[in-house]
């Protein structure tokens, strides 16, 4: 049973069915009391797919409404360590567990040098 048994969903009430038992010919549903024989659920294909757009494509469509993904970031007296130009742009985002620090990523204007910096 164990090698086909993904969740499935009834149709009627779109509750999650109960894991069969081993002895179960039919799947039920907890809610509605809805049952489909388990070798039916067994021949039915589960599709699963992620749509995530390009970063490319992400770009265009911020540029498509003026607005520049640069100006969303904040500017920081901090010289480039490769160019040494006085101010670089910075973002944070939470990457690791909350009870660690955020990570800190800096871009160079000048050069369009990036790095990260754990906090």
């Amino acid at each position: 049973m164990d090698q086909f048994f993904a969740t499935r969903f009834c149709p009627q009430c779109h509750n999650m069915y109960f894991p069969p038992r081993p002895s179960d010919t039919f799947m039920m549903c907890g809610l509605c009391g809805f049952k489909k024989p388990i070798r039916e659920i067994a021949a039915e294909q589960v599709v699963t797919a992620v749509n995530v757009a390009p970063t490319g494509m992400r770009a265009e469509a911020l540029r498509r409404k003026g607005i520049d993904k640069d100006a969303q970031k904040a500017r920081i007296d901090e010289p480039c360590p490769e160019c040494n130009a006085p101010q670089m742009l910075f973002h944070t985002a939470q990457l690791r567990s909350a009870d660690e620090g955020q990570t800190i990523f800096y871009h160079c204007t000048e050069c369009d040098h990036k790095f990260a910096v754990n906090s």
